[in-house]
């Protein structure tokens, strides 16, 4: 079911439901002359913005954009130490407050690699090691051969040699 609460500071001008909708409350609107004009309240229409919807607000003749998924997550979702609010099926435009968590860039990286939108290891297109180049790494560490002469060779930082020689990075190689 539909639910709605007011938008914190726009109480008694906007409302936001639990689906991802934000709405505009009736009321009377002072015009040129000080004259009242009865404004009904109305869905807002969201706009489409670097993938994310955004709606448009108005108080006291200042207009403001504001993230829906946001309004969402603060309105429904227990509030958090962590500043970002993140789409849990990664889909920006699915603004159920179900769909909503609040996280670090930290958490929001990792949920993008878990539903496949950072590819990792050798699904990166930019990838200069594989399986292989990893087997010799390791073996050519275990030998006694020096980090600068493995990273001249395969063209990484020595970070990069540290990572594979600890399995931080592609661990799943044996």
């Amino acid at each position: 079911m539909e639910k709605w609460k007011s938008i914190r500071g726009y109480e008694k001008f906007y409302e936001v439901s639990n689906y991802g909708r934000v709405r505009s409350l009736s009321r009377y609107v002072k015009c040129r002359g000080d004259k009242l004009k009865f404004n009904k309240g109305k869905k807002l229409k969201n706009i489409l913005n670097n993938g994310y919807y955004i709606v448009n607000l108005m108080k006291y003749g200042q207009r403001g954009k504001f993230s829906v998924h946001r309004l969402v997550a603060e309105a429904f979702i227990k509030s958090s130490i962590y500043p970002m609010v993140m789409h849990l099926d990664d889909v920006k435009t699915n603004n159920y407050f179900l769909n909503l968590q609040y996280g670090s860039a930290l958490h929001n990286g990792a949920l993008a690699v878990k539903n496949g939108l950072i590819p990792r290891g050798i699904n990166r297109p930019n990838a200069k090691l594989n399986e292989k180049k990893v087997r010799e790494i390791r073996k050519l560490v275990t030998q006694g051969v020096k980090y600068d002469i493995l990273c001249k060779k395969h063209h990484v930082a020595k970070t990069t040699i540290s990572a594979v020689i600890i399995k931080q990075n592609w661990g799943g190689v044996k």
